[in-house]
């Protein structure tokens, strides 16, 4: 890291200190709110940071920052619009290892074009269990987005812990589409989003698309700084 990086993460952490302590946010408040803010050409996050930090009317921008530090998150955008739900059965035990294999003949059960590299090395070794059935949402991403806002809004719609949904129910909605028809899944180019446990319990983005002769599965940190599209698809629990 250089010295220019160290010095701008520094005062990027002292801002944010200081707005977690004059306005009673957690630091994870005031980073969504930071992302809901729209930024004029020529004007950076950082002077946005110190603005807020003050509560000011920034000169830069015009936005009231303090009011925007006062409002609550999910009040100030909306992010997810509820489409529908699924019912997925499940059979018991589910290993990743004997199900998401590249394959793509007539025959393949979900025919699957990719595997990344981080999905191979995090969900090869997971089984999971869960007879019954379950009941999952799936919402459109209405605004472009990195995973931290995505996750605190399916918590307050569907509860804690309802973002985490199982490489099985995956697996199941790939099957249904297992020749990109249409469906529950997007085969449109837009991308399929879900929040699995990896195999060490690591909570994870994964990501599904269909790219004409099967499916691409690819895994992420649910940090990953590129984050998703308006019209994507975002999946959870709802019971």
């Amino acid at each position: 890291m250089s010295d220019y990086e160290k010095s701008f993460s520094s005062l990027m952490l002292q801002a944010i200190a200081r707005i977690v302590q004059q306005r009673g946010l957690t630091t994870t408040q005031v980073l969504e709110r930071l992302l809901f803010l729209e930024s004029p050409a020529g004007v950076d996050t950082l002077t946005q940071v110190a603005e807020l930090s003050l509560g000011l009317k920034s000169s830069s921008t015009g936005v009231d920052l303090s009011s925007v530090a006062a409002a609550p998150a999910a009040v100030a955008v909306k992010i997810l619009n509820l489409l529908g739900s699924v019912r997925i059965p499940f059979a018991g035990r589910f290993a990743a290892s004997e199900h998401f294999v590249v394959n793509t003949k007539a025959s393949a059960v979900a025919k699957v074009s990719y595997l990344s590299d981080n999905f191979k090395e995090w969900f090869m070794t997971k089984v999971e269990g869960g007879p019954g059935v379950s009941n999952f949402s799936y919402c459109e991403l209405l605004k472009n987005s990195v995973d931290a806002p995505i996750l605190a809004a399916l918590r307050e719609q569907f509860g804690e812990g309802k973002e985490e949904t199982t490489l099985a129910a995956i697996w199941h909605l790939m099957c249904q589409q297992k020749n990109g028809e249409a469906g529950v899944l997007l085969t449109n180019g837009y991308t399929n989003i879900f929040y699995v446990l990896d195999g060490n319990g690591v909570l994870r983005t994964v990501s599904v698309g269909w790219n004409g002769d099967g499916w691409n599965v690819y895994a992420y940190a649910v940090t990953y700084p590129d984050g998703w599209y308006a019209g994507d698809r975002v999946f959870s629990q709802n019971s």
